[in-house]
This record gives structure tokens, sequence and C-alpha cells, in this order.
């Protein structure tokens, strides 16, 4: 009986009658820090480039104004440097720094660290998902929670351990969720 076996040993077949072990999540602990302090390192980053093509501007017109730059270079440069410059001011402005750590800096579980240690390397960012329902995803390797999570640390952890079970089901070739058909 699978019950039975899984109460003596910890191991269970799943629907898609393949071994497997729960880890417990029980000493599992989320910090944010990390990722805090990215997002700050990341806004610092932005707003040095919005520095540079600022001066980048100015030293263009000054060029251009002494005679040193022909008109049509002068006109091409400076668009460059004024496109770079507003896609730096839109990412800060709207709010799109998403800055990606790793799952380790986030999440303390020397249990799933143990049993995956590729895990603790795995990408993990804050996003905004327009489906207010959708509160996280696992694609492309990478970990995205909702920006949402941030200020409600248990919805956070319940989340952050469901992708996190995606991932190990990938890895495994387990079948997702509670059908071998998914």
């Amino acid at each position: 009986d699978n019950e039975q076996i899984r109460q003596q040993t910890g191991w269970f077949k799943g629907v898609d009658s393949k071994w497997r072990f729960e880890i417990s999540d029980k000493d599992a602990v989320v910090d944010l820090s990390v990722w805090r302090q990215t997002s700050r390192e990341t806004a610092r980053a932005i707003d040095k480039q919005i520095d540079y093509y600022n001066a980048e501007m100015r030293r263009l017109i000054k060029r251009r104004d002494s005679g040193d730059m022909a008109q049509t270079d002068f006109e091409k440069s400076y668009n460059e440097a004024m496109r770079l410059r507003m896609e730096a001011v839109d990412k800060l402005n709207n709010g799109k720094l998403t800055p990606v750590v790793k799952l380790s800096d986030v999440l303390q579980h020397n249990a799933l660290y143990a049993a995956y240690p590729e895990l603790a390397n795995l990408k993990l960012s804050f996003v905004f998902f327009d489906n207010f329902h959708k509160m996280g995803s696992y694609r492309d390797d990478i970990l995205y929670l909702n920006e949402e999570l941030q200020g409600n640390q248990k919805e956070l952890k319940s989340v952050l351990m469901h992708e996190i079970q995606h991932a190990i089901q990938r890895k495994e070739d387990f079948a997702v969720g509670g059908s071998v058909d998914m």
C-alpha cells in the first residue's frame, strides 16, 4: 500500500507512478534583504546611466557648437543618447526594476539544497502580473513571483515553495499537478 510505504519510509509513488519523497518546509526561511539591496543597487545603476547620457548629450552639444562635429553626425549621436537615456528613465519611473537573484539569496532551506543543490542557483525575480490571481510562475529556469507577495511573508513562502515544486517536477520529469496528462 502506497500510504503505508510513505509512512514507513517517506517515499511514495506519484500519479505518474514515479517514486518521490517530500522535503519538509518547516525550517525554510524567506529573507528578502538581499533582493531589496539588489533592487536599490539596480536603481542606483540606472541613475548612473541617466547621468552618463545627460553628460554625453551635453558633450555632443559642445562638440557641435564648437564646429568639431557635423550636424548630421550630431543628430544621429544625440538621438541615440536621448533614446538610451529615455529607456533608463522609463525603467526607473515605471518600476521595471526587476533584479534577478539566486534562490539561495532569498530562501534558506538546507534540506532542499541537500537534495537538489542546483536549485540554490535557480534565478528568482519579482514581477508585475497583469492577471490579478497569478501569484507565481516557473518558466525558462526562472522563478517569477508576483511583486504583491513582498508584503505577505506567509503567502510569499507558500507560493515560492509551490513554484520550486514545478522546478523539481521538471528536473525529475514528474507529472505536473494532479494529472499525468498535464
